[in-house]
């Protein structure tokens, strides 16, 4: 978990760093995070309540979009950096949500986190 936590981390430092250098489609942007809010919402209240956890939402269609768009056209290695950042955050959020819905036996993941 720990080491899901620290990937998510640092990807979201090199995605901040970007802030500015595109202009991804608002609209996409904004579906792609609350997808990614709700999934992280839901990991937290899941480790928070010892509770059980739903499916990982898919991710797929947005962020296909997403990367068809800042990729699109000559001079876009800022897009790709992008795209390919907003890509490891949807795999981050996807590991760190098989990790807590397998839990780990004998482990209280309050304690970890």
């Amino acid at each position: 978990m720990v080491t899901y936590l620290q990937r998510l981390e640092r990807h979201l430092i090199a995605l901040a760093e970007q802030i500015g250098t595109v202009a991804p489609p608002h609209s996409d942007l904004a579906t792609l995070a609350g997808l990614l809010g709700g999934a992280q919402d839901e990991i937290a209240a899941a480790i928070d309540t010892d509770q059980g956890l739903g499916s990982c939402p898919s991710f797929d269609e947005v962020l296909a979009r997403l990367r068809a768009g800042l990729t699109a056209g000559e001079g876009q290695e800022h897009g790709a950096e992008v795209a390919f950042l907003l890509g490891r955050v949807v795999s981050d959020t996807r590991n760190l949500h098989t990790a807590t819905a397998q839990g780990v036996e004998g482990l209280d993941l309050r304690e970890v986190i």
